[in-house]
């Protein structure tokens, strides 16, 4: 491991190679207070930054600040963390093109920062596994993927903001709790995923926001909600085929899922059947595992459903 309290430190440097990595790192773990460190520096190869194995860990720091991380294609990753622990703070003044963000972090330490700003990528994923009081933020960012997974995700925050994933939107967190926000606002993606639970005051909110997709379904949320917040708020979930939203959720407590201001639509033309549940819908509550239990609400406010048959049940 590296020493305790030391650093590695790019600074004002321009690291480039026309093939494999521009930094590889591999055999010296960032730990116990030892930090990796970009400022004002170029990181650029068939993959930028790559760590091999669990090389960010309890105590260490990944620091950027002003710095490009590049990757000569989308099958290559500008940025490839993986660990068992430590800090990460990269905030918006970097900028990463073209190949894929990849972050794993099984137990990232809190009050972690990762902003992503400005950039063109092809995918994001960040695996944090169960932490406290992280922030992760995209803004005016374009790329085909995003994913944002963990375990148990206490008072964090996870925004998207101004952007556009043509492909999907996918969050999977075993449990986001005690205030924990989810927030997608005045972006478009393909389709939407929403995975897990959410408990004691956490929300997942979309806002301003345009899915628009062919897939089955436009929104699918197989998630239980205990003492939280879902809402859709002036937005258009869309599909042309089967459903436009489409959740399989258990909701307890005082939890509200609240439609305001959108628009909820399908076009798929296929003859609706009687059966339970219906082959298309808007919005889809499906009944052998979507229930409203003790104090839990369900809110329309001036929604526009529409669905792309003359018949509908």
């Amino acid at each position: 491991a590296m020493v305790v309290g030391s650093s590695i430190e790019f600074l004002s440097s321009y690291i480039k190679t026309t093939s494999s990595y521009a930094i590889y790192y591999t055999g010296s773990t960032i730990t116990g207070g030892s930090r990796l460190v970009f400022e004002d520096s170029t990181v650029s190869g068939q993959h930028g930054l790559y760590t091999n194995g669990n090389q960010l860990n309890a105590g260490g720091l990944l620091y950027a600040r002003r710095s490009n991380f590049m990757s000569t294609s989308a099958s290559y990753y500008t940025m490839y963390l993986y660990g068992t622990g430590g800090k990460i703070d990269h905030d918006g003044s970097n900028r990463h093109s073209t190949g894929d963000v990849y972050i794993n972090v099984q137990s990232l330490a809190s009050g972690s920062i990762f902003v992503l700003n400005k950039s063109s990528v092809d995918y994001i994923q960040i695996t944090v596994g169960s932490t406290t009081n992280i922030t992760l933020t995209i803004t005016d960012v374009t790329a085909r993927y995003y994913y944002y997974g963990g375990n148990t995700v206490t008072d964090s925050v996870a925004t998207v903001l101004d952007s556009t994933f043509s492909t999907y939107y996918y969050v999977t967190l075993s449990d986001a709790r005690d205030g924990s926000l989810i927030v997608m606002n005045r972006s478009t993606v393909g389709y939407c995923y929403l995975y897990g639970k959410q408990t004691g005051r956490a929300s997942y909110i979309i806002d301003q926001t345009t899915v628009s997709t062919t897939s089955t379904y436009a929104m699918y949320v197989t998630a239980v909600f205990r003492d939280s917040l879902f809402e859709v708020r002036r937005s258009i979930v869309s599909t042309s085929n089967r459903y436009a939203i489409y959740l399989t959720s258990q909701v307890y407590g005082t939890t509200v899922h609240r439609y305001v201001d959108s628009t909820i639509r399908t076009t798929y033309t296929t003859s609706v059947t009687s059966t339970y549940p219906p082959s298309q819908g808007a919005l889809c509550y499906y009944y052998t595992y979507a229930q409203f239990n003790d104090q839990s609400v369900l809110e329309m406010d001036n929604n526009d459903l529409y669905v792309g048959v003359s018949t509908a049940y």
